[in-house]
This record gives C-alpha cells, structure tokens and sequence, in this order.
C-alpha cells in the first residue's frame, strides 16, 4: 500500500507543479512539458538516493519554497522575447509590456526548485519497492498507482480548480501516507517541520486563490478598463479579451464601436448562427441577437468566461431562449455536430496555455489546420458564410490563414483589414455573396493573392505559429542548459548511494540499455497518439486527461496480461509490437471517425492507436521475469530517464509532422531489441568464462 500512494503522490506532485507554474507565472504556460520532463527525470534520479527517504518529511517546506518563489516570479513579466512556435508575444502582443525578468531564467529556476521534492518522492519510492520485496509486482504498483495519482488530479482540476483546492489534496495526501507508515512515529521535530510548512502553504494559497477566477486552464483575473465601459479579462496574467459593460443599444451609439457590429451586418433574423470561442459573449452572442436572430449556437471550451458573461453582461444574451451554450472544445464541436448553418463566426482564439503537459500544440491548434477549417466550411448551408476574424500584426501569418483558408475550402477567399491596426477578417461565402465590409475597413486580397505561398498547417503539423520547420536556436540553448541541468542531477544523485545493498543482483546492462530505448521510444509513441486523437475528442482538458489515462491503461493492460498469463513468447511479442507500430502508419486514413476509408469509428481508431502500448507493456514486462527488486527499480530508473530524454527531443515532430514521428519510434524500439540480443549474446560468453575459471 505505501508503494502504490507514494506513487500516486508523485504523479500527482508532477502535474500540480505544473499547473502552480503555469498558472501563477502565466507566460511559464508553454513550458509545460519540460517541467514535466524534469520532474520525471529527478523522480527516477531519486531511485538512487533511498536512504534519503527518511527525510521524507521535508517534502512539505520544499514545497513551500517552490510556492514563494513562484508568487515572486509571478510579481514579474516574463513575456515571451524569442520566436518560437508557442509564443507569440514579442512580436503579436496587443498590449504590449516589456518584460522585466528573462523567462528562460525563470524556467530554469522552477526546475531548480521542484527537483528536490521529486527526488525525495523517487527515494520513498525506491526504498519501499526494494524493502518490500516486490520484484516485478513493484512495477505494477507503480504503474497502478499513477494512474491513481492522475485521476485524483485530473478530477481537481476539472471540478474545483483553484490553487488552495490542489494544496489541499497535496498536503493531506502526504500526511494521510505519512500517517500510513508512521513517517512521524520516532520525532516530535519531524512533526513540527512537516506541519508548519503544511499550515503556510495552504493560508498563502487560500488567499492567493481567492483573487481569481480559476478554470481547468487558466488563471482569470478581470479588471475595469479606464473608461470604465468594460471589463477585460486576463489568463494567468496576459490579456485575453474583455466584456462590454454597456447595453448593446448605447454601444451601437459609439461611432468606433461600429467597426465591430459591421461584422455582423449581412446577418438576417432566419439565419442559424454559429459562433466559435464566443467567450464573453458581448462581441458577438449579443451582436448577433442585436440582429433579431432567433438561432444562436454559442461554443466556448471555458465554462467561466460564460459564466462571467452571464454575470456582468447587462443584457444578459447567454441567458436568451435563442441562445443555446456548448462548453466544448470547436474543433470537438464541429466533429459531432450534425446541423448547417447559415452564418460561423470564429473570432480570434487565441490560447495561452497548451493542450496538456505531455503535448507540443496549443488549445486551438486544431482548429485552425487545414483540416479543422475545411470541417467549419463543410458546416455552412447552401447560403452560409465562415467569417474568420484574426489579430496579428506579422504578415506572414496574415498571409498563412488567407493560403490556409482557401486550401481548406477551395472558394474564393476575401481579406478585409483595418489601416494601422491588427485584426484582418477573412470571408469565405458558399451560394451567397455578401458585402463588402464598410469602411474604415478595406479589401486586403489583392495583397494576399499575390503574395508567396506559406505553409499550411495540416492536423499532423499543426504549428500555425511556426515561421519554418524548425526550432528556434533560442528554444536549442534552453534545451541545452536544461539537459546539463539534468546530468547534474542525475551525477548528484547517484554518487549519493549505490543504487543497491551489498549482495543484491543488478539487472544486465544490456537490460539497462532495453529499458532506456523502450521508455524514448514509449514517450514518442504517446506524443504521437495524444496528437491523432486530440483532432477528434478535442483539446478540452478532461478529454486529454481521458487519452492520456487511457494510453497509460493500455500499456498497464499489457503489463498485467504478461503477469498472469504468457500466451506469446518474447520474439512474437516483438513481432507484434512492430506489426502494430506498422498499422498505426495507416489508422488515420482506414479508421478515422469522419475520414477512414475501411471502417470510420471512433473506437477502432483509438483501439488502433492504442495497440502499440499494449503490446510494449507487455514486453516489457515480460523482461522483469526472475529479476530482484534493486534490478526491477535500476530497470524502471533507465526506463524513465530515456521517457524524459525523448521528451526532451520532441521537438523533432517540427520536422517530421507528428504522423511520421512514428519512424522514430521505429528506431528507438530497433535499438532496444538489439540491446536485448546483446544479453542473449553475451550470457553464453559469461558462462563459458565461469566454466573454464571453475
């Protein structure tokens, strides 16, 4: 039982460092996945270090002073200064701030502080997997208790997000272990150190989360404007978007305001109106019935900019009978959707997190690829209009959406901008024509037409923010301070303690090496299958926490199968995890919900997708057969450094598209099966050598 909460604990520990950093130093948010490499990586460094577990009780007061220095990060800006397919603020922020405190330092602080906690876990973890005896039962207990652990906080985040609910579940979830294992049977000053901590964490975060709005994604804060005609709304800190105070009628008797509502003018009242990321709702919902339009469909992925639209909009469109709300991800939305419209409107989403920690795609990647547009076109009646309104100041993305616009639909593309500002909004009729905007406004398309084509982004290269196919040399040198931050780590921890007692046998390195080949080639296979089923279940954030649980059951599946029953040996089990890697080259395109050629399903598509992850926990598995417990714990240290080292080199799927980064898994499963061999080679060799000594 201690084996399965402390690994509960600490998968639990991974996710809410992330979800501190990012939503208490907001522009941190895109960094999510290497918080989350670096906590796994110094988790299994800790496997090193099991006579520091019984100082497990400092785990707390570590955790406090990651807390104060997040809130003192958070007190700076820390905007974006290179260009990366992510960030977008040093050259597109609407309201722009000079950043005041270098972001990658920053990062590289949060590391610092969340390793030791994580280490600390992995020691707890080591000790019991190795004092109780478990050999490959401890692996299973592992596997099972993150499972847990990422449960309870996917649960959290979805229902009751704020910060002080996390600290609550995380403070009591240590105690309730530590109670378990009588951690404070012997000291009265381990009880003291572990408490006080305990006490401040949870009053700093009851009165830090009590200022904000919190959501599955974000922090939101909103502000009266100068004027005083509105409240704009910030995500973890940067500015989003804003709620008119105003009723729409003395709006419209704002003459700048009219730049807005022309947007809107060839609505008629029979049309159905569909509005994609409508947040607030006073920008287009209220515009909209300002038309006498009795049809309105309104998507918004984030249930709280409804409900502060319900609340501070004085007219109170969400609550209209003609209104009815989804709280859904648009390109979700789209793909269930049965209805035509008449009228879609997609103003600017712009996310300022990522879908999830283990993904390199933002929240509204999907939706504008071209596949994602073409099912919004596909939506419109035989006199529907798509109006996408965009807001940046970089040409090059002007000129992206207008190429991925007509790729997506094929129809003629018109762009109307305004004259020293940053929206341009694209209009894309089906059997009807409407007018062109009013000025101020005027018709850019001439300009696009004639310009060089860009790259189109596609649901398998889904990086609109990405000038090129490349990375940044800005992003290459955190990755380079990051990886030398991480062999400290790794040389510190093992130096501490031998990973075993005298007398206890280790696990062949030949083993070491399958383990680290397997773990690269695992990460990759799930960034992989998180990116083709994102596109269909959506980018909602309990709908990523369902594919990733569900990748993680699908390899603990196997595992399981191969600790009841042996019904493949190990060369049919390989041939069949590279089969199943194989077909999963052809799932999109034979199984696919909306676009498979064989059998279009959504529980074929994601059986295909998941097979590869059953078959490698059964391999896996299969080698822990025989081992002691120190070489299950030096086999599953190996197994997620290479995990957190192939999360590291993600970012090669900016290269490759997500769809062929399946070669490198190919590979990396390649270079774990010779390692394999290299053990069935040498062991003869070993024998020979014991015989002739003897």
């Amino acid at each position: 039982m201690p084996l399965l909460l402390w690994s509960a604990f600490g998968v639990f520990s991974q996710l809410a460092f992330v979800r501190l950093f990012s939503t208490t130093a907001g522009e941190t948010a895109y960094y999510g996945n290497i918080f989350f490499i670096v906590a796994v990586f110094s988790l299994s460094c800790g496997f090193f270090t099991r006579r520091l577990s019984k100082y497990s009780y400092l785990i707390p007061l570590l955790i406090l002073l990651n807390l104060f220095t997040i809130l003192w990060l958070g007190s700076h800006r820390l905007l974006q200064q290179l260009p990366g397919e992510f960030q977008w603020y040093a050259f597109d922020y609407l309201n722009a701030l000079e950043a005041n405190f270098d972001l990658q330092l920053a990062v590289l602080i949060l590391c610092t502080t969340l390793a030791p906690v994580m280490v600390l876990i992995g020691a707890k973890q080591g000790d019991h997997i190795v004092a109780g005896n478990y050999q490959k039962r401890g692996y299973l207990l592992m596997a099972e208790g993150g499972i847990l652990g990422a449960l309870v906080f996917a649960a959290q985040n979805q229902f009751l997000p704020s910060q002080w609910v996390l600290f609550i579940l995380w403070m009591a979830g240590f105690l309730a272990i530590m109670a378990l294992e009588r951690g404070f049977a012997a000291e009265r000053t381990q009880v003291a150190v572990a408490l006080a901590p305990i006490l401040v964490c949870l009053a700093f975060s009851w009165a830090y989360s009590a200022q904000f709005t919190w959501s599955p994604y974000q922090r939101i804060s909103a502000h009266r404007s100068d004027s005083g005609y509105s409240l704009n709304l910030f995500s973890n800190g940067g500015y989003i978007s804003n709620i008119q105070l105003r009723t729409v009628s003395t709006v419209h008797k704002d003459p700048d305001y009219k730049v807005q509502s022309a947007l809107f003018d060839s609505v008629g009242p029979d049309d159905r109106v569909l509005i994609l990321g409508s947040g607030g709702g006073t920008h287009d919902v209220r515009e909209v019935l300002f038309k006498h339009v009795r049809d309105v469909t309104a998507v918004e992925i984030d249930s709280q900019f409804i409900r502060l639209g319900e609340h501070y909009d004085p007219d109170r469109s969400y609550l209209r009978s003609e209104v009815t709300k989804h709280v859904n991800d648009a390109r979700r939305f789209l793909n269930t959707c049965d209805r035509k419209f008449d009228f879609i409107y997609m103003p600017f989403l712009d996310s300022h997190t990522n879908a999830s920690n283990q993904s390199r795609f933002r929240l509204d990647s999907f939706l504008y690829t071209k596949e994602g547009l073409r099912l919004a076109y596909s939506k419109l009646s035989d006199h529907g209009v798509l109006l996408v309104s965009f807001g940046t100041v970089t040409a090059w993305m002007r000129q992206r959406m207008y190429n991925l616009l007509q790729e997506a639909t094929g129809a003629d593309v018109r762009a109307f901008a305004l004259p020293n500002a940053s929206d341009t909004t694209y209009t894309v009729c089906h059997g009807r024509t409407i007018a062109p905007l009013p000025a101020p406004y005027y018709d850019a398309s001439p300009g696009f037409a004639t310009e060089s084509k860009e790259i189109v982004p596609t649901d398998d290269w889904p990086f609109f923010y990405s000038h090129f196919a490349g990375i940044p040399k800005e992003h290459l040198r955190l990755m380079y301070i990051i990886c030398i931050f991480m062999t400290a780590i790794f040389f510190i921890c093992r130096n501490i303690m031998p990973l075993s007692p005298a007398g206890e046998t280790l696990a062949p390195p030949a083993l070491g090496l399958y383990a680290f080949f397997s773990g690269a080639a695992f990460f990759f296979i799930q960034i992989r299958t998180i990116s083709a089923l994102t596109p269909w279940f959506g980018a909602t954030y309990i709908s990523q926490a369902m594919v990733i649980t569900g990748i993680i059951l699908s390899s603990l599946a196997g595992a399981l199968l191969a600790a009841a029953r042996r019904p493949l040996n190990l060369p049919s089990a390989w041939a069949l995890l590279f089969a199943t890697i194989a077909l999963g080259f052809f799932a999109t395109r034979l199984f696919h919900p909306l676009d498979g050629r064989l059998l279009p399903s959504a529980p074929a598509f994601m059986a295909m997708l998941l097979l590869p992850t059953f078959v490698a926990g059964y391999v896996y598995l299969s080698y822990l057969d025989g081992l002691s417990s120190s070489a299950i714990l030096q086999l599953q240290l190996w197994n997620l450094i290479g995990g957190a080292l192939g999360g590291l080199a993600e970012g090669i799927v900016i290269y490759t598209g997500f769809h062929n980064s399946l070669w490198v898994v190919v590979t990396f499963y390649f270079f774990a099966l010779v390692a394999t061999q290299l053990r069935v080679w040498m062991e003869p060799a070993g024998a020979r050598m014991t015989a002739t000594a003897a």
